[in-house]
């Protein structure tokens, strides 16, 4: 590399780096890198680098700024390959990250190309499955670049007891069904920096209790079945009420004109009286 481009690529270096207070939140291997960078000792900046990204305690704005940082040092040897395979893992965990405006011009359009191609979005997502005695959970990553996750964690919560870490994408709990189980998850990056996340620690997803529900559930259906039962059977016996009066009032309106009839002297004559009054008793 040339000794003009090894002092652009430094004093680009020094122009992106954080501001101080920024820098001393900084992983100290992803400082001790930069350092080296902007002393155009690039070799000694992707040797402290590759330690970083070994470590197992980075945040994810330690990676952000070892990428951008690394992504710098690849461009001005000209490492094309590794160059590449830092901006796609910058554009996936960061695709809202920007490169200084000072530096390589080339650099940010090379950037911004392989931000533009991205397909799908770097998600993390969890699936469960439940029955009477287990919760089952299982994490996977979609829209990650080749080699970039190291590792998903799980949390889980059962009822109101501790948070259990799980190191692993899938975990397998016995658990009780009247117990609601709380639960989130972490991809994890280079030097064990997140990622990707579903869920957290203030705002976990939440496997609800099953045997509570279904038999409140249960409980409901029954009580509206006997509703309905009820109610079909009231209806059954009103009819069978009002066929039972309606039955008893012909039979004693015909015993009623029976005897009236019966009561009456012979007479060859008919006469059209007034008609009998019905009292009480069914007596005319």
């Amino acid at each position: 590399m040339s000794a003009v481009l090894g002092i652009a690529l430094a004093a680009s270096l020094a122009f992106v780096s954080p501001a101080a207070a920024q820098r001393n939140a900084l992983h100290p291997l992803v400082m001790q890198g930069q350092n080296k960078a902007e002393q155009a000792d690039f070799a000694g900046a992707l040797a402290a680098f590759e330690r970083a990204e070994r470590a197992k305690n980075l945040s994810r704005n330690d990676l952000i700024t070892l990428l951008d940082s690394r992504a710098l040092v690849h461009f001005a040897m000209r490492s094309e390959g590794p160059l590449q395979r830092d901006l796609q893992w910058l554009a996936a965990i960061a695709p809202e990250h920007e490169l200084d405006e000072s530096a390589p011009p080339a650099l940010r359009q090379l950037f911004d190309e392989v931000r533009s191609q991205r397909g799908e979005a770097l998600l993390l997502r969890i699936t469960h499955e439940r029955d009477e005695a287990r919760l089952r959970l299982r994490a996977q990553t979609e829209g990650a670049p080749s080699g970039m996750v190291r590792g998903v964690h799980l949390y889980t919560r059962v009822g109101s007891g501790a948070w259990r870490e799980h190191k692993g994408a899938q975990v397998d709990l016995p658990v009780d069904a009247r117990m609601s189980v709380a639960y989130y998850a972490y991809a994890l990056g280079p030097g064990q920096a997140p990622i990707a996340q579903q869920g957290s620690l203030d705002h976990p997803l939440l496997s609800r209790a099953q045997s509570a529900t279904g038999l409140q559930g249960a409980a409901l259906d029954e009580e509206a079945s006997t509703k309905v039962d009820e109610t079909q059977e009231g209806r059954k016996r009103k009819r069978r009420i009002v066929l039972i009066v309606v039955g008893s009032v012909v039979a004693a309106a015909a015993l009623a004109t029976g005897l009236y009839f019966g009561l009456r002297p012979n007479d060859d004559t008919t006469q059209l009286g007034a008609p009998g009054v019905i009292r009480s008793g069914w007596i005319p």
